[in-house]
């Protein structure tokens, strides 16, 4: 009977701890995010063999879990350490044209898809198939599906281009790096609760859909470094980040298909925002079956619907980790004024304006639109042409989750291959180019009225 002492011993041998550094790297390839940043945690010495061989250990696992890779060293070569300290450059535009001298309008309404039907259907009724002539409308998806490419073939972000090179880790930090990956897969975990609120519609998101949301916090993590955060620009006297044409010429660069997915998952976060950190003064008066007064629920809430829009997109300037961090630890902030100093500590120049992500999309989407009737008449709005717009949100269905109707998932395929499109359709009905030359980026806000708070 073996002693204790080598029972001890042979325990000891099979620890992960004990293996050797060649085998424990194979092995550490082959684990997650989570799993690896545990690991580190658990020895010195697993930790120390980590750090020293982090280049190899992590081209794979970020293959496997941070796709599109590609998409996300864009957003390590803006966000990390190294990025920080270079005279930053306009976000790189692939695919698209160069923007027009002349800014691109923008717009404070609410936004509304232009002749959109599908919002008539209720979620159980069913489209019945029909040609009508008087109409224009199609009577088979087939003719959908025939639709020529317009612009230039999908490639961004495409399953061609979503490996690492060699060198991928040149210039980056391990910490920068798992900063990053830990940011996104918390995202993915908190954005079930916020996508599927209603317990009846609740699931989680495929691996195919869990792409797709990636690949929107990546283009919203870009977006926000490169437009939101104005000290990323301080002292930058060549470049005009608030110039419509510049904050265009970046959302131009997805196709239709990825500006579907992008806003599905910004308007998940912008409402649960708005819901769970700067709910409205009237929200939380609902909340509480009326039985608060206006005043007592300003205690809670953030003014009234207009004052409330302007400091939801005003907090919604923040970085991508930042929101997290206001979502996940909603609890610790006792006070408005405690989220106020958030605020401001992550970014001093937050009330200098008001977030443009949402009119950028909205705009780019408006341009495929005036595209698809200059190309094919008012029939292309049909809804068998056109994804429905986000109206009545969040639904089950539709954006980064899969369409209801089969044949609005095929439409993936048929609006992906527009990238760059829309940079010669300006809205006139809506302003026209000078519209917005007066006020490039509305201020933005987070004192209400009726809130007193000494700064």
């Amino acid at each position: 009977m073996p002693s204790p002492c080598h029972q001890r011993q042979s325990v000891a041998a099979t620890s992960l701890d004990a293996l050797p550094v060649e085998i424990l790297i194979d092995i550490l390839q082959c684990v997650n995010i989570e799993s690896l940043d545990a690991i580190s945690k658990t020895s010195r010495r697993l930790n120390k063999i980590i750090e020293a061989n982090w280049t190899v250990i992590l081209r794979p696992v970020i293959t496997r879990e941070m796709a599109p890779v590609s998409s996300f060293m864009l957003v390590l070569g803006a966000c990390s350490s190294k990025a920080v300290q270079e005279t930053r450059t306009p976000p790189p535009v692939h695919g698209s044209n160069q923007p027009d001298d002349q800014p691109f309008p923008d717009d404070e309404s609410d936004n509304e898809s232009i002749g959109d039907a599908d919002d008539d259907l209720s979620d159980d009724d069913v489209d019945e198939d029909g040609d009508d002539a008087s109409t224009g409308t199609l009577g088979s998806i087939d003719d959908v599906l025939s639709i020529e490419a317009t612009s230039s073939t999908y490639s961004v972000d495409g399953h061609s281009r979503d490996t690492l090179p060699d060198q991928w880790a040149t210039g980056l930090l391990y910490a920068d790096i798992m900063h990053a990956c830990r940011t996104v897969k918390r995202w993915e975990q908190e954005f079930h609760r916020h996508r599927f609120a209603c317990p009846h519609y609740r699931r989680t998101l495929q691996q195919h859909e869990l792409r797709r949301l990636r690949h929107g916090l990546y283009a919203w993590w870009r977006y926000s470094y490169y437009f939101h955060d104005t000290s990323a620009f301080v002292g930058d006297e060549n470049q005009n980040v608030d110039s419509p044409a510049v904050r265009m010429s970046f959302v131009r660069q997805f196709s239709t298909s990825q500006l579907h997915e992008i806003r599905d998952m910004w308007e998940t976060i912008k409402s649960a925002v708005g819901r769970e950190v700067c709910p409205s003064v009237s929200a939380v008066r609902q909340q509480s079956g009326n039985v608060l007064s206006w005043v007592e629920a300003a205690r809670v809430g953030w003014g009234d619907v207009k004052e409330n829009r302007q400091v939801l997109r005003t907090i919604m300037k923040l970085q991508p980790e930042e929101i997290l961090f206001l979502l996940v630890n909603r609890h610790r902030f006792a006070t408005k004024a405690s989220i106020i100093q958030f605020a401001r500590l992550k970014n001093p120049w937050i009330e200098d304006s008001v977030e443009t992500f949402s009119d950028a999309i909205q705009w780019a989407l408006w341009e495929r639109e005036r595209q698809l009737v200059a190309e094919y008449g008012q029939r292309a709005l049909h809804r068998r042409w056109y994804f429905p717009r986000m109206g009545f949100f969040p639904r089950p269905w539709g954006g980064i989750a899969d369409y209801k109707r089969p044949e609005t998932e095929q439409l993936r395929g048929v609006y992906s291959r527009d990238t760059g499109a829309g940079t010669r359709y300006w809205i006139d009905d809506h302003g026209g180019p000078w519209r917005y030359m007066s006020m490039l980026v509305p201020r933005g806000r987070l004192i209400v009225s009726g809130t007193t708070w000494v700064s």
